[in-house]
């Protein structure tokens, strides 16, 4: 996973913010709040300790912008023959730029460019009854995320075992953009990585590597399209490959 802001942060950090007032409509969450508990609700949903976690923060936009992000490293929650583990991501913001998000799966980034990617996403806007919901949304997330996990784990595997060569990559790719999935800068990356791949799992001759192909592409484009976009690439590859859960 990867979270892109303008510098890291420790929890210390990102605590010491000065959270602003609520106001009218506005209601503003803590940094620290939220992420304790989305740490502490990972922690108990999945039975971890602290060394189970790998936690960053960042902060950006003058410190108003705060991204938070977990790589669970317990041996039940990671696949060795993907190199993909349980992961987390949240975000949250005191200067109204952003709503809070939280992501969850085997697969997630989330930027400070308003960028972001997972297998579950829960996004809340700061209004008056947000603490009335947070709890419900952190737990759904981090309970879809873990449950996605092993339904992507169970589908890499499947596509892993698919054979493809360059020219049937290239047609897939090809008849994506004629679905409306790829536009043609995104076709064109996939195709690039299918000729130069920039990651070694791009360059499986699989189902899997051209996923992992597509994946790169889907950064690419408006940001408040990122989730759709992902959605729609991973509905194509389940029914073009027939994909089970």
């Amino acid at each position: 996973m990867t979270i892109c802001t303008e510098k890291q942060a420790t929890f210390e950090e990102i605590c010491s913010v000065p959270i602003p007032k609520a106001e009218g409509r506005y209601m503003p969450v803590a940094n620290g709040d939220l992420s304790r508990m989305i740490i502490d609700c990972v922690k108990s949903t999945h039975s971890l300790e602290n060394d189970d976690l790998d936690i960053t923060f960042g902060l950006s936009q003058k410190d108003q912008q705060m991204f938070g992000q977990i790589v669970v490293k317990n041996e039940a929650l990671y696949d060795r023959n993907f190199d993909s583990g349980l992961m987390y991501a949240w975000r949250n913001s005191y200067n109204k730029s952003l709503s809070v998000a939280a992501l969850g799966g085997a697969s997630c980034f989330i930027c400070d460019n308003g960028q972001m990617a997972g297998d579950v996403m829960e996004l809340r806007k700061h209004t008056t009854n947000i603490w009335s919901e947070l709890e419900t949304i952190v737990i759904r997330c981090v309970e879809g995320g873990g449950a996605n996990f092993q339904k992507a784990m169970n589908q890499a595997q499947q596509m892993n075992s698919i054979e493809l060569d360059e020219r049937r990559m290239a047609e897939l790719a090809g008849y994506a953009r004629y679905q409306g999935i790829l536009a043609p800068q995104q076709e064109s990356i996939v195709l690039e990585e299918i000729r130069n791949p920039s990651h070694e799992a791009h360059g499986v001759a699989s189902a899997w590597g051209l996923q992992c192909a597509f994946t790169q592409a889907m950064k690419h484009g408006p940001a408040g399209e990122s989730i759709g976009r992902h959605r729609k690439t991973q509905e194509f590859f389940e029914a073009e490959f027939a994909l089970a859960a």
